[in-house]
């Protein structure tokens, strides 16, 4: 049987490819523990860039059924093991993606629905191809959105949009999600991989530390008062300005070339 889950290297920058294409990448059991797996062990070993996307004709059908009435099942009998430790894993992954090391974009293309949406929403950016679809179906299936799903979708998209999502179950082509701020770019067919990957260039050119603290600022403060924000704004802004590569950014836009950051 082929490896549910693929890796392959570009550079500095790790592709993880879900690959059930005869199920539509459906998240399975074994998918997800393929995929907590993977993540871990690319992260144990350094890997801080990572690009998600789907084999065959679509990113991912969501929730594989058979494994969720399975799982249903087990927790009407008191046997949640399974149950928790699925949502256990999901909850490592979003965690090691939220790092502010740690820079992630989905790679979606045709149907992305549920979990698949939930994986792709995780990450730091969304790029989709023509023909992606999105679909949160899990209030009509008597479910909730988890990975932090309800937060991060409502601070993309804003809160009206966030309940016509989860509430109504609207689905939106490539064009709408790019609208309404959910997918930051949308590429030809054939060429989300290579969007996606861009993306992450864009970031490994700008101050490391820099694209750390605005990242972990992101998440962060949206929890916060307004006064509690601009205070976290200027001590890191502090924290910034005793770098060399705050220096070095001045210094080459006085000499009209690119920047040569260190991380230092």
């Amino acid at each position: 049987m082929n490896k549910l889950i693929t890796v392959e290297q570009r550079d500095d920058v790790t592709l993880v490819g879900l690959n059930d294409p005869e199920r539509l990448n459906a998240f399975s059991v074994p998918l997800l523990e393929e995929l907590h797996a993977t993540v871990m062990d690319q992260a144990a070993k350094g890997a801080c860039r990572f690009v998600f996307h789907g084999h065959g004709s679509a990113f991912s059908s969501g929730a594989h059924m058979p494994d969720y009435f399975k799982t249903l099942d087990e927790v009407r009998s008191h046997r949640a093991r399974r149950f928790y430790d699925s949502e256990r894993k999901l909850v490592e992954l979003v965690r090691v993606l939220r790092r502010p090391n740690t820079f992630s974009v989905a790679a979606v293309h045709g149907w992305t629905v549920g979990m698949g949406v939930e994986v792709a929403v995780a990450s730091d950016f969304i790029v989709a191809a023509q023909d992606a679809r999105f679909w949160l179906p899990e209030t009509a299936v008597g479910w909730n959105a988890g990975m932090g799903m309800t937060n991060r979708l409502t601070r993309a998209v804003g809160g009206g949009w966030a309940r016509r999502l989860l509430l109504l179950g609207e689905k939106i082509d490539a064009a709408k999600a790019e609208q309404i701020g959910l997918v930051c770019r949308v590429v030809d067919n054939g060429t989300v991989v290579d969007g996606a990957v861009e993306v992450l260039r864009v970031i490994a050119g700008q101050s490391p530390l820099a694209v750390q603290y605005e990242k972990l600022l992101l998440d962060m403060l949206p929890n916060v008062s307004d006064e509690q924000a601009m205070e976290m704004e200027i001590i890191t802004g502090y924290w910034l300005s005793h770098t060399n590569d705050v220096r070095e950014a001045a210094q080459a836009f006085v000499e009209r070339r690119k920047p040569n950051f260190t991380g230092e």
